[in-house]
């Protein structure tokens, strides 16, 4: 991460298509990093995911799916 040089910008395109979800125990740089690429790509949605840390994907992957799951939207007709 820390080496990572993508400008924040790289991911403006993605805007309304883009969803992030941040654990509000992750690192903070993380953290720092989700906030910068979900301003940097309007209409995109940063999910703050309570309790979650940087590793509960891999530790919880059901308690993720439920939280991806729940902020879907049915498609339009």
């Amino acid at each position: 991460m820390s080496r990572d040089q993508t400008p924040a910008s790289t991911y403006a395109p993605l805007g309304p298509r883009l969803t992030l979800l941040r654990g509000s125990h992750a690192p903070v740089a993380a953290r720092l990093i989700a906030g910068r690429i979900a301003s940097a790509a309007a209409g995109s949605t940063l999910i703050d995911v309570a309790g979650a840390s940087h590793m509960t994907p891999a530790m919880e992957p059901d308690a993720i799916a439920n939280t991806i799951v729940s902020k879907l939207e049915p498609d339009a007709p």
